[in-house]
């Protein structure tokens, strides 16, 4: 059986070092953005995680439509 990787995406809230952590013993590919106050950053794909925004900003302009 042939294992595939998960990812997370997920926003600049979540990262911890215990979110971060729990994700790895998962082995899933965390795409979070580290926070500016982060000593070290971490790195994640902006590609994924600009698409991530994009679904969010659909998702709020069809409920606009939606509700009207």
């Amino acid at each position: 059986m042939k294992l595939t990787m998960k990812q997370v995406l997920a926003d600049g809230a979540y990262d911890t070092n215990a979110i971060r952590a729990l994700l790895d013993e998962q082995q899933t590919i965390s795409e979070i953005p580290s926070k500016k106050n982060r000593q070290e950053i971490q790195p994640y794909d902006r590609d994924i995680y600009r698409e991530r925004e994009w679904f969010f900003n659909k998702v709020k302009n069809y409920r606009r439509l939606a509700t009207r």
